[in-house]
């Protein structure tokens, strides 16, 4: 399908477009994605942490602090949060690069 035809027919320029997205959704971007994600997530869960350390670090917090079972289920809540965002992370970043190399039609275009 490198004719990459269109609306207005065949296009060499089309053709080139689609044969370098394809070459780059072969692999390398799969490997940035992964590095990309990783990054995501350690940046989060530093964030989380933090955070959670400072409000935890209030007085008025201080009873919900010592309760370790509260905080065990914040921990399950937190991680959740992180693993939900990556994903969400993950579906965003791959659909950005189902279109990376197509003008805005062409990706219109491609979807139906």
């Amino acid at each position: 399908n490198l004719a990459a035809t269109g609306i207005t027919g065949g296009n060499l320029c089309n053709a080139a477009s689609r044969e370098a997205r394809e070459t780059f959704l072969s692999g390398a971007s799969q490997k940035g994605l992964a590095l990309l994600e990783y990054g995501i997530k350690w940046l989060l869960e530093k964030h989380v942490k933090v955070t959670h350390n400072l409000v935890m670090a209030m007085p008025r917090h201080e009873a919900y602090a010592r309760d370790v079972s509260m905080m065990a289920e914040l921990d399950v809540v937190e991680k959740s949060f992180i693993d939900d965002w990556t994903s969400g992370f993950r579906k965003d970043y791959t659909e950005q690069l189902r279109k990376s190399t197509l003008n805005v039609q062409q990706a219109k275009i491609l979807k139906t």
